[in-house]
């Protein structure tokens, strides 16, 4: 089971919102990468009730999203999984995890991982004005391509909305690995060798999470 953060004071924590349907390897090395260089304390993974951004296509319910993040991180120290979007209804707004989260956890810097592909759209999210306050940034790129620009857009938008929005780019090389592949080798009963932790594939074979999926 993850590490128990609630209680805890770190200099240096972070904060990895995701779908995660299913949870798979480029998602563990992406905050592994993001640990290291940044020298993150711990770093609390949260899977999304409703993403406002996807409507009703997330495939697996919110708990079971829940169960394989947390079999994934498995007894790391560091790593801890938190349900605080399954205990409110409606969308899951970042503004609104952020200030549950700053409730449970104590730490003098705060960190947010996002992928390079959402940040273009960071300027119409819900209380951007009070997350660039709280939070710096870390930004990972996709894929090997101009995230770094996708990057210095975004904060030249801000920034004319008088917003400092503190970035930092995540090096490190993507996986060639998406959830989306993931449910697709599940339904055609391929293997999901390297694709996934074991036990991450266990349990999907276990309660045929997929199988079935559009």
């Amino acid at each position: 089971m993850a590490g128990n953060l609630a209680g805890s004071h770190f200099g240096k924590l972070a904060v990895f919102g995701g779908t995660f349907d299913p949870v798979h390897c480029g998602h563990l090395a992406l905050v592994e990468a993001a640990r290291q260089q940044f020298d993150l304390e711990a770093v609390v993974w949260v899977p999304t009730y409703r993403p406002p951004h996807k409507g009703d296509r997330v495939v697996a319910p919110f708990w079971r999203r829940l169960e394989m993040v947390e079999i994934a991180i498995g007894p790391r120290s560091e790593f801890r999984v938190s349900a605080v979007e399954g205990e409110r209804s409606g969308p899951s707004f970042a503004i609104d995890t952020l200030e549950a989260l700053q409730q449970r956890y104590r730490a003098e810097r705060w960190y947010w991982i996002v992928g390079s592909d959402a940040v273009q759209f960071l300027p119409r999210w819900v209380g951007i004005e009070i997350l660039v306050r709280r939070c710096e940034w870390i930004v990972a790129p996709r894929a090997p391509d101009a995230g770094a620009e996708r990057a210095e857009a975004v904060a030249r938008q801000l920034q004319q909305r008088q917003l400092n929005w503190r970035w930092h780019p995540l090096d490190w090389t993507p996986l060639p690995i998406s959830s989306s592949d993931v449910r697709r080798a599940c339904r055609r009963g391929k293997t999901l060798e390297d694709s996934v932790p074991s036990s991450v594939a266990d349990y999907l074979k276990k309660f045929r999470l997929y199988e079935d999926s559009p």
